[in-house]
């Protein structure tokens, strides 16, 4: 950046520049600069990622650049498209690009060609990207290098090892009323039927993908009543819309818990 300024200072020399860090005042500086622009010292320009540029510019905290590029003539062919794009609401430019970075996936061809699942095309949307997550986790699944379910009781170190969780985890699930192992008579020791087991392990399912503990409980307790377990579906593909909406990064638990439903 000061090398950019020093750049513009040589042609505008009447021009004072003054770097301004905010990233120390919030995530990315996003709550330094809603501070600034409230107060009425919004800077001249501000560097933004393309969270915070929506944000902004979707309030009409940024001024359109439009009229400003055509009377400069300024060529945007310097950029790629998709940089232009990104620097875009409504139609209308708020922004000019700096940075652009790409989000990479890597496959494996292997698990594709074992599951049918043709490789994935630009045409792809985070719906194909999901359903095939389902069908890729399912062959993943069948290694057989994965513990079996267990069929007796278990003690909770051997719950805790079998669902790859902590024994605290374990306990804080039961004080939140969503497991309720039985006790031996003279240790006291906590005894897991399978039954037990496939509570918890639906549990860390919903929770790997953030489902809150008090939301949880209903879930299980419409399971036990029923037998049925559409309450679950209904609650992954809510889970699952408010994903594609705020976040993919935890599609591939989704992908788990749906593979479980199929195959308890």
């Amino acid at each position: 950046m000061e090398e950019l300024g020093s750049r513009f200072t040589e042609q505008h020399p009447e021009v004072a520049i003054e770097f301004i860090n905010i990233i120390d005042g919030g995530p990315w500086g996003r709550d330094q600069l809603q501070r600034m622009i409230a107060g009425g010292e919004a800077p001249d320009l501000m560097m933004l990622n393309t969270g915070q540029f929506e944000a902004f510019g979707t309030r009409g905290a940024l001024a359109e650049l439009d009229e400003r590029i055509s009377g400069d003539s300024f060529d945007m062919g310097v950029y790629f498209q998709p940089a232009i794009d990104g620097c875009t609401i409504d139609g209308k430019i708020y922004g000019l690009p700096k940075d652009i970075s790409d989000h990479v996936v890597y496959l494996n061809t292997d698990f594709f060609e074992a599951a049918g699942v043709e490789l994935p095309t630009n045409e792809w949307t985070w719906a194909d990207y999901r359903e095939t997550a389902k069908a890729l986790t399912a062959i993943a699944d069948r290694d057989t290098t994965a513990p079996a379910p267990p069929t007796g009781d278990l003690r909770i170190g051997e719950v805790a090892a079998h669902l790859g969780v902590r024994t605290s985890t374990l306990r804080v699930w039961e004080q939140a009323g969503l497991l309720d192992p039985a006790r031996e008579r003279v240790t006291g020791h906590r005894l897991y039927t399978p039954t037990d087991v496939r509570l918890a392990r639906i549990v860390r399912l919903l929770r790997q993908v953030h489902y809150p503990l008090p939301d949880i409980g209903p879930i299980l307790h419409e399971l036990g009543r029923t037998g049925d377990s559409g309450s679950l579906r209904v609650a992954l593909d809510r889970r699952a819309h408010d994903l594609d909406r705020r976040s993919r990064a935890l599609l591939t638990a989704a992908a788990h818990l749906h593979d479980h439903l199929d195959h308890p």
